[in-house]
């Protein structure tokens, strides 16, 4: 369970609330599949367009891609 503690709070979700990560996790946030999943999905809950969303999306599918590509 401490996994996903740690897992979250690398997410970035800290981030958009209030910004309580200190700046170099932050940087480190971005670069991590679940920040752009959470991102999405905050957006879209909120009813934003999926065309303001599409840097995630294709970030998401592009990591997709590649880790197809190296299970197969």
């Amino acid at each position: 369970m401490l996994w996903i503690g740690r897992l979250l709070a690398r997410s970035g979700k800290y981030q958009i609330d209030g910004g309580l990560l200190p700046e170099a996790m932050r940087k480190i946030s971005k670069f991590l599949p679940l920040t752009h999943v959470v991102t999405l999905l905050r957006g879209l809950w909120t009813g934003d367009a999926w065309s303001l969303h599409l840097s995630e999306v294709w970030v998401l599918l592009g990591l997709l891609v590649a880790d197809v590509l190296i299970s197969a």
